[in-house]
């Protein structure tokens, strides 16, 4: 299986995404949700390029596909507020991404109870591998007590809300690195059994 692609600008992503959505809630328009995004990206000082021709990115004349926005030049974000991510919003990533040539998308629908932002890989570049196999596979993939807080919000971003309910707000920081859940729980007084459960509970809704 082939590294995970912008583990750091993905996660930072994810993370302004909850932000949006905890602020917004799930039933706002796609423009309002992008306008706070904006925000919190010029807050973060993450460059970005927003409703953009991609034509100007590659000097192509392959013109009509404009993205919500390009991150850093490296990640396409694409912003939904439906009911279902359909194949439809795959297959318009994929376009996306192959014009642009780029190597990752994300999909993220703030009409979700729980925000999970969907990896895209370009199949023009990782035609072996996608991360949608990561997603179809972290579904199989128990949390553990041992699991590093920091991996499993990096394949699981919904147990976020988990755990800043548990008063663990260490998200971001340099111990959920090598900290694992059990050693999270014991330093804030919650019993570690208690808060895996309700992490594998958040990861199959």
């Amino acid at each position: 299986m082939t590294k995970l692609l912008f583990p750091e600008l993905s996660y930072k992503i994810t993370g302004l995404c909850f932000k949006v959505h905890r602020k917004l809630g799930r039933f706002c328009r796609e423009k309002q949700y992008a306008d706070v995004l904006e925000s919190l990206l010029k807050e973060n000082n993450i460059s970005y390029k927003r409703e953009y021709e991609i034509a100007e990115l590659r000097n192509t004349n392959i013109r009509g596909n404009i993205v919500d926005f390009i991150i850093d030049n490296k990640i396409i974000l694409d912003i939904k507020a439906k009911k279902f991510i359909t194949k439809e919003d795959y297959n318009q990533m994929q376009r996306y991404l192959q014009v642009s040539r780029l190597e990752l998308g994300l999909i993220t629908n703030f009409r979700s109870t729980y925000l999970k932002p969907k990896r895209v890989l370009n199949i023009n570049l990782h035609s072996d591998n996608s991360d949608a196999h990561w997603d179809n596979l972290d579904r199989f993939m128990k949390i553990t007590k041992q699991m590093k807080i920091d991996e499993a919000i990096r394949k699981h971003p919904e147990t976020i809300r988990v755990f800043e309910e548990f008063g663990i707000h260490c998200i971001g920081c340099i111990a959920a690195s090598f900290e694992n859940i059990e050693q999270g729980a014991k330093a804030h007084g919650i019993a570690p059994e208690e808060l895996v459960e309700e992490l594998n509970k958040a990861i199959r809704e």
